[in-house]
């Protein structure tokens, strides 16, 4: 998972086909971290399950409510795994954890919002945050545990 440089967004980047950015129509624009979302874990009071990864824009967006946001690709979010990703939330960051993430509340994507920038939504302007939402912290260049379960990283 990358960090899009253009719309601010977290989104897959395992393939050619980067999705399609809010900010100009075309494909996101990763830079920095390469991120570690763990998969298939239960939730706790630290953790919050239900992230997917959009298949038609490729943001990963919270899929556990009946509105699924606002897609660039038209219409609302798609989730195209198997299984949800589990994201830690109002915990400490570290050498190897962002903190800063934030949930949407007009696209339902999830954003960095440690600048000033709150990049472009799909749903128009920039992202926003709800002021009672949790604060993600989301693990970046570590190697998944051994055996692989329960974690990816994704080049």
């Amino acid at each position: 998972m990358r960090y899009c440089g253009k719309c601010r967004a977290l989104f897959f980047d395992g393939d050619a086909n980067k999705g399609l950015c809010p900010a100009d129509g075309k494909g996101h624009s990763a830079i920095g971290y390469m991120f570690v979302l763990s998969y298939s874990v239960p939730e706790t009071p630290n953790a919050q399950a239900n992230w997917q990864q959009c298949g038609k824009c490729h943001v990963i967006f919270f899929d556990g409510y009946p509105d699924k946001g606002r897609c660039d690709a038209g219409g609302a979010h798609h989730g195209n795994r198997p299984h949800s990703f589990v994201i830690p939330h109002d915990v400490d960051g570290s050498q190897h954890a962002q903190k800063a993430w934030e949930y949407c509340t007009k696209c339902k994507a999830i954003f960095y919002d440690g600048d000033a920038d709150k990049g472009h939504c799909a749903a128009g302007a920039g992202h926003e945050r709800s002021p009672d939402a949790y604060r993600f912290v989301l693990t970046h260049d570590t190697p998944p545990s051994s055996g692989g379960k329960g974690e990816v990283k994704i080049d």
